[in-house]
């Protein structure tokens, strides 16, 4: 086994010296992989309390006591992979902070984006700068990356004291060179929690500062797409060498792609969250012509389900095009298709209606 961890962490040093777009991909990807099989642990458990059969009570506990030994298993590699980027990872700050200290930026505003559109954690963001994040239903506005770590830090400590003092103490949060949080402040780049005696070290790129925020997540049961990124600006071109990139696409390719993104993200976690609609509501969501007063769109928000074989058949309009996500939503005890037709001129209608809903709790701070 040793031999084999050791092969695996050359591997990984090999495409992270060599293939940094591929090692983002590795990332991210056994971040959801730990995900998968805590949810596995926690359905699991969850079968534990609802059965009487001691029998399988004892099976259930075999399987489940091999859930999570994986599960430590793969969060010491995905320790050993943060700290193995420590030192590319202060390259990047100390880069991007002469970027910002830079006094001959030319056109300033040429740089800037449009900071009401939506971003996923698993996205890249090196060389952009933050200036907001959206999380149970509040938007926070803030400065730069460092502050956003510190913010949700202490977001996380008011919803569970115990659990952030035993997240922070555990092997997966303190590397073999870098101690991401401590009681006492050992050095300038650990910053104090407003609301705790804890200090957080904050000397990361922001797509570490990303991974670090998805796994604190991941450890209080938050979906990571339940928090979304607003940038103010992005410097990409000042670092590729060219003062202008022009990028042709069909007209608002992307943005239609981010808005679809951000609906399907965002109902997807009411639904886990068991968000319940109201009578009236549901019906509106299910008529095509209140769905064009409220969305702009021309059919009906939800299709309902009722023989999930015929999702194929159900994401298609009369005239056989897919107007429907085949991923399947439930809300009050109901299952439903969303509407995929979304523009970006769809947009601000989706927010308001969004801001109008009653008792939205994807997490209680």
């Amino acid at each position: 086994m040793e031999d084999l961890n050791k092969k695996l962490l050359e591997v990984y040093k090999f495409v992270f010296d060599n293939y940094k777009f591929n090692v983002n991909d590795i990332f991210y990807s056994m971040e959801f992989l730990i995900e998968s099989v805590r949810d596995t642990k926690n359905s699991i458990l969850k079968s534990v309390k609802n059965t009487n059969d001691f029998n399988e009570i004892y099976g259930l506990l075999d399987y489940g006591k091999s859930i999570k030994k994986i599960e430590g298993i793969l969060s010491d590699y995905l320790n050993a992979f943060t700290t193995m980027s420590t030192t590319e990872e202060r390259e990047d700050i100390i880069e991007e902070e002469s970027i910002d200290n830079e006094k001959t930026i030319p056109n300033y505003k040429d740089y800037e984006v449009d900071a009401e559109i939506p971003h996923l954690l698993t996205e890249s963001f090196t060389h952009k700068k933050i200036c907001g994040f959206f999380l149970n239903n509040v938007r926070y506005n803030v400065a730069d990356w460092k502050t956003t770590l510190v913010k949700i830090c202490e977001l996380l400590y008011d919803k569970d004291p115990d659990l952030f003092q035993n997240v922070i103490v555990s092997n997966r949060f303190t590397g073999s060179k870098i101690e991401y949080f401590s009681t006492s402040n050992k050095g300038k780049y650990y910053r104090k929690l407003k609301n705790a005696n804890i200090y957080v070290w904050t000397c990361h790129s922001a797509n570490a500062i990303c991974s670090l925020i998805r796994r604190l997540l991941l450890e209080y049961n938050i979906p990571s797409n339940s928090l979304y990124i607003y940038l103010r600006a992005d410097y990409t071109p000042l670092h590729s060498g060219v003062e202008n990139i022009e990028v042709i696409t069909h007209p608002d390719v992307s943005e239609d792609i981010k808005i679809g993104k951000f609906v399907r993200s965002t109902m997807r976690n009411l639904s886990i969250a068991g968000y319940m609609f109201d009578k009236q509501m549901l019906i509106s969501l299910l008529n095509d012509e209140d769905t064009k007063k409220m969305f702009g769109i021309g059919i009906s928000f939800f299709k309902e389900v009722k023989d999930e074989t015929q999702i194929s058949k159900l994401t298609k309009d009369a005239k056989g095009y897919n107007r429907y996500w085949r991923e399947v939503f439930e809300f009050n005890g109901r299952k439903f298709l969303i509407v995929s037709q979304w523009t970006n001129s769809n947009k601000d209608r989706f927010y308001r209606w969004y801001n109008t809903l009653e008792g939205i709790k994807l997490w209680k701070i």
